[in-house]
C-alpha cells in the first residue's frame, strides 16, 4: 500500500499560465518550474539555460584569497604539498582536481586518502605524522577538515601549514588553519552554500589558474557533484551541465574505461546524471569500501589507456563484491527485524552484528530505510566497538535527532538524511530505547507511511516526442531538481509480462482512449499476480525515449505501479469473491473450538455500532496497522465503495484469504481470511467488519490474537449478506438433484457433449457459482468428467455408476451442509444477542 500524493496540492494555475505565456513554453513545463519555486521570467530563463556566467567569483568564498597566496607561495618555494581527501567519490574527485591543478602549476604534490577501516573519515594524527616524515610542508584538505581542530594544531606544531577546503557544516570552533574555505562558515557571504566538496575544490582551482584552464577538470567536478547528492541548482547545475558536455565531447580515459566496465550499451555521448549516480559513482565508491580509494583516484588521473582499463575492471570487481556483501547483510538484517523489531511500535530500526562489513552497512541502511519507511542504524561490531551508519526518511532530520543521543556515541557526525558514528557495544540497547522514545514524540504514524510523490497528473494523449524535448530543458536532474514524475491514472493495459533474468521487472503497454504507451516497471515483477487481473492501473513514472532495432519510441519508466482505485477495478475485485471461498475459510467456520462464554463476553464488550462506518473512518485516520476482516460479498462492496467515496481507500490494500508475510503492513482489508495461516504480527488492531458464518470463526480468531486489540463492529443488519452468499453458493440436496437431472437429460443422445453453461443454470434453477461447485462434486464422485470451455461452453462426459451415492461422503458437499447449519445456529444467536 503506497499513497500517491502530488508534490503541490493546489497549484496556482493563473501564475502558471502567466509564466507559460511569458516563456513561450507549455503549461506543463511552466507548472514544473513553478513547483520548483521558479516563478519569474528571469529566474526561469537562468534555470532553463545554465551558463558559465552564472558561476560566482571564487574569491567571494571566505579565506579564498589567503588560500591562494599560501598555495602559490608553497609552489614557488618548492614545498611538498599533500592533498588530503576522503575515500568517497566526492573526496576522490576533489583530490583528482586539486592534484592535477597543483602539478599543472609545477608543484610536487602527493595524495593522501585515509583508509576507511583503519583510519576513518577526516584528518588524523597518525596521517599527519606520516606526511611530516615524507617532508610535506603544506596539507590541503578537500571534502574534509572542518572539524579537525586538534589535528591542525598538531600539523602546526610539526611545522606543516594547512589549508582546509570543505563543504560540511561547521562545528562551534573552526580549525586554526592558514585558510578555511567553506561556504558554510558562519561569517560566509558566498551566494551559494550547497557546493559539494569537489565544487569547493573546483572553485579553488578557478582561483588558482583561472576558469578557462580549470574547465579541463569540470567533468571530474560533475562526477563528484552528482555522486554527493547535493542540490542540482545554482552553481551545481552549471557545473554538472558543462561537466556532462565535456564528457561527451572529450571523454577522459578513466571515465571512458569505467563506462565500458559498467557494461553500458549506449554510446557515452548519451551520458546523464542517472548514469553517474547508478553506474559510475557506485564503482568509484566501491574502491574505498572494498579495497583502496587510491584506485579510483589513479583511474581519473591516468593518461594510459591500458592502465585505466585494468583499473576500471578492478573497480567493477570491487563493486560486484560490494553488491554480494550488501545482499547478504540486507537478508541478515531482514531476519533480525522480523525476529526482534516490533514495527507497530518502533519508529527506528537499530541493528548490530559482528562481522558486518563497515564499508557496506551505509548502503544497506539506506535500502532498509526505503523498505521499512523508518530511520535505520546499522552497526558493524568488532571487539566490543561498533562502527555505524544511519539513514533517515524524508520527514525526519536525523542529525538533529541523534544530537539528543550524543552521550552514547564515541564519535558522531552527519546531516539531515545520513550519519556515521562509533559506539561501544554495551551502549547500543540504551541508544535504541532512547531513540525510539524521542521518535515516538516526533513522528506520527502517518510519517512512516510510504508516500510516492508525483509532479503532475497527465493523460497518454499529452505525451509526445516534442513534449519530451521541452522537458529536457529541466536537465540535469538530481537532488532538488528531480526528474519529473507523472501520474497516469486508471489506464487500461495489455501485453503485461515479466522480464529480466529473474523476472524482476514488468513490461506492458498502457492504453487510454485508443492511444498506447510502452511502459517498463523495474523491480516490480513481484506484483505480476496482483496486477494482471486488474482492469486498470495507476502508474507513476518518468518519460524517456527507448530505442529498439533502430526505432525510437516514447516510454514510461514506472517507479511505482498499483491497481487503480476506480469503480471498475473495485467491482472486478469484488467479483473475485466466490472464487476465493477456500476450504480453509470454510473449515474456520465449521470447526468448533472453545465455549460460547467467550463469545458472550466479546460481543458484550463490543456492541453493534449504529455508526460503524463513521467509527471505522475515524479509527483508521488516527491509527495504522489495521486488519479489517470481511466475510461477505455484499459487505465487501459496501466497504470498498464507502472508503472510496470518503477518500480513505488509498491508505488500504486489499487481499483475499491470506494477509501474506509482509514485514511492513499499514492497513489491510482481508476477505475470506484463512485463520490457520493468518499472521497477525504486523497488526495492532483487528476489526471484524461483518458477520462471520459461525461462532467458531470468532473463537479461532481470538485464539490467534496476542497483543492486538479486537474490534467487533457488525450487527444484525449485516446478516442478510451472509444469507445471500449461502443462497448463491451453498448447494442443497434439491439443487444437486435438479442439476443431475439436467445433465442426464442433456446426455440423452450422447454421454459426451458440449453445452452452454447458461442452459444448465436455467434448467437446474441454480446460480453460476452453484453450477461449478456441483460439477466439482459430481466429478469427485466419479459421476462425470467436465471442463470449462471458451464462450461459456462446458464439456461434459457422463460416467456409468453402479451404486447409490451419498452426497455427504463428498467433502465439498459435506462442508457446505455443515456451514449452512453453523450459520443458522449463529444467526439465531446474533439476533438474540443484539435484539
Amino acid at each position: 500500500m503506497y499513497i500517491y500524493k502530488p508534490i503541490v496540492s493546489n497549484p496556482d494555475y493563473d501564475m502558471i499560465q502567466n509564466l507559460s505565456r511569458k516563456l513561450n513554453v507549455s503549461p506543463l513545463l511552466a507548472q514544473l518550474l513553478w513547483q520548483r519555486g521558479i516563478t519569474d521570467e528571469a529566474t526561469a530563463a537562468a534555470f532553463l539555460h545554465p551558463s558559465l556566467s552564472q558561476l560566482h567569483d571564487p574569491y567571494a568564498l571566505p579565506d579564498m584569497d589567503v588560500a591562494v597566496r599560501c598555495i602559490k607561495g608553497a609552489v614557488q618555494s618548492g614545498a611538498k604539498i599533500a592533498v588530503y581527501g576522503d575515500y568517497d567519490v566526492d573526496g576522490i574527485t576533489s583530490s583528482a582536481i586539486m592534484l592535477s591543478i597543483l602539478r599543472e602549476m609545477g608543484a610536487e604534490a602527493i595524495p593522501y586518502l585515509p583508509d576507511r577501516f583503519s583510519e576513518g573519515y577526516g584528518l588524523n594524527s597518525d596521517a599527519i605524522y606520516k606526511l611530516h616524515d615524507q617532508g610535506v610542508g603544506l596539507i590541503i584538505t578537500v571534502d574534509c577538515g572542518i572539524t579537525a581542530v586538534e589535528e591542525v594544531k598538531l600539523a602546526h606544531e610539526l611545522g606543516i601549514q594547512v589549508v582546509v577546503t570543505d563543504h560540511h557544516h561547521c562545528a562551534d570552533e573552526l580549525p586554526d588553519a592558514q585558510a578555511v574555505v567553506n561556504p558554510h562558515r558562519p561569517d560566509a557571504t558566498y551566494p551559494f552554500a550547497s557546493l559539494a566538496g569537489v565544487g569547493v575544490a573546483f572553485k579553488l582551482g578557478c582561483a588558482l589558474i583561472g576558469l578557462d584552464a580549470a574547465m579541463d577538470y569540470i567533468d571530474i567536478a560533475a562526477l563528484g557533484t552528482v555522486a554527493d547528492i547535493v542540490p542540482l541548482v545554482g552553481e551545481n547545475r552549471v557545473i554538472v551541465k558543462y561537466g556532462l558536455q565535456r564528457i561527451k565531447d572529450n571523454t577522459r580515459l578513466g571515465i571512458k574505461a569505467l563506462w565500458q566496465a559498467a557494461g553500458l550499451k549506449d554510446d557515452i555521448s548519451c551520458i546523464n546524471t542517472e548514469h553517474i549516480a547508478f553506474q559510475l559513482a557506485p564503482r568509484l565508491n566501491a574502491a574505498g569500501r572494498m579495497s583502496s580509494a587510491i584506485k579510483g583516484l589513479t583511474l581519473l588521473m591516468s593518461q594510459d589507456a591500458d592502465e585505466t582499463a585494468a583499473l576500471a575492471k578492478d573497480l567493477d570487481a570491487d563493486n560486484r563484491q560490494r553488491q554480494s556483501i550488501e545482499r547478504q547483510i540486507i537478508q541478515e538484517a531482514i531476519g533480525m527485524i522480523d525476529d526482534t523489531v516490533d514495527l507497530r511500535r518502533d519508529f527506528a530500526i537499530v541493528l548490530a552484528k559482528e562481522g558486518w562489513h563497515q564499508g557496506v552497512i551505509g548502503i544497506a541502511a539506506g535500502k532498509l530505510a526505503e523498505m521499512y519507511h523508518r530511520p535505520v542504524l546499522m552497526i558493524a561490531l568488532s571487539e566490543g566497538m561498533g562502527h555505524g551508519s544511519a539513514r533517515s526518511i524524508s520527514s525526519l532530520d536525523l542529525y538533529q535527532t541523534l544530537v539528543q543521543c550524543r552521550k552514547y556515541f564515541v564519535a558522531f557526525g552527519g546531516h539531515a538524511q545520513a550519519a556515521g558514528f562509533s559506539i561501544l557495544e554495551e551502549d547500543i540497547n540504551a541508544l535504541r530505547r532512547k531513540l525510539n522514545a524521542i521518535l515516538s514524540d516526533v513522528l506520527s504514524p502517518q510519517d512512516v507511511m510510504p508516500l510516492i510523490h508525483y509532479d503532475a497528473s497527465i493523460n497518454i494523449e499529452d505525451i509526445s516526442p516534442a513534449a519530451l524535448d521541452e522537458l529536457s530543458l529541466l536537465e540535469p536532474f538530481g537532488d532538488a531538481n528531480e526528474e519529473p514524475a507523472f501520474l497516469i491514472s486508471a489506464a487500461s493495459f495489455k501485453d503485461m509480462r515479466e522480464v529480466g533474468a529473474d523476472k524482476a521487472h514488468l513490461k506492458l503497454c498502457l492504453t487510454q482512449d485508443g492511444i498506447d504507451l510502452d511502459c517498463i516497471a523495474f523491480r516490480n515483477g513481484n506484483k505480476y499476480q496482483e496486477l494482471c487481473c486488474c482492469q486498470g492501473l495507476d502508474v507513476i513514472g518518468s518519460l524517456g525515449l527507448n530505442t529498439w532495432n533502430g526505432v525510437q519510441k516514447v516510454q514510461l519508466k514506472a517507479a511505482h505501479i498499483r491497481p487503480s482505485i476506480d469503480k471498475q477495478n473495485l467491482d472486478a475485485f469484488i467479483c473475485q469473491y466466490y472464487d476465493n471461498i477456500t476450504d480453509g475459510f470454510i473449515a474456520d467456520n465449521i470447526e468448533v473450538l472453545g465455549d460460547m462464554s467467550f463469545i458472550d463476553d466479546v460481543l458484550g464488550s463490543s456492541p453493534h455500532l449504529e455508526q460503524r462506518d463513521q467509527w471505522l473512518l475515524e479509527h483508521v485516520s488516527d491509527n495504522i496497522n489495521n486488519l479489517i476482516l470481511v466475510n461477505t460479498q455484499g459487505q465487501l462492496a459496501h466497504l470498498l465503495h464507502m472508503l472510496k467515496e470518503r477518500k480513505a481507500l488509498e491508505i488500504m490494500d486489499m487481499h483475499y484469504n491470506s494477509a501474506g508475510n509482509d514485514s511492513v503492513v499499514y492497513n489491510r482489508i482481508l476477505v475470506n481470511a484463512e485463520l490457520s495461516t493468518l499472521n497477525l504480527k504486523p497488526f495492532t488492531h483487528v476489526i471484524l467488519y461483518d458477520v462471520p458464518f459461525s461462532a467458531s470463526y470468532i473463537l479461532k480468531l481470538a485464539d490467534k490474537i496476542t497483543d492486538q486489540e479486537l474490534h467487533i463492529i457488525f450487527g444484525v443488519d449485516q446478516l442478510k449478506d451472509n444469507i445471500e452468499m449461502l443462497k448463491q453458493w451453498a448447494l442443497s440436496r434439491g439443487d444437486m438433484e435438479s442439476l443431475y437431472k439436467a445433465l442426464r437429460y442433456a446426455a440423452r443422445r450422447s454421454v459426451q457433449y458440449n453445452i452452454k453453461a447458461d442452459l444448465l443454470i436455467e434448467a437446474a434453477g441454480i446460480t453460476v457459482h452453484k453450477l461449478t461447485k456441483g460439477l466439482d462434486i459430481f466429478q469427485q464422485l466419479n459421476l462425470l468428467r467436465y471442463s470449462m470451455l471458451s464462450d461459456g461452453m462446458v464439456y461434459i462426459c457422463m460416467l456409468p455408476y453402479s451404486k447409490r451415492m451419498d452426497l455427504r461422503d463428498n467433502a465439498i458437499y459435506s462442508a457446505m451442509e455443515r456451514l449452512q447449519k453453523a450459520f443458522k445456529d449463529f444467526e439465531k444467536y446474533v439476533k438474540i444477542k443484539y435484539n
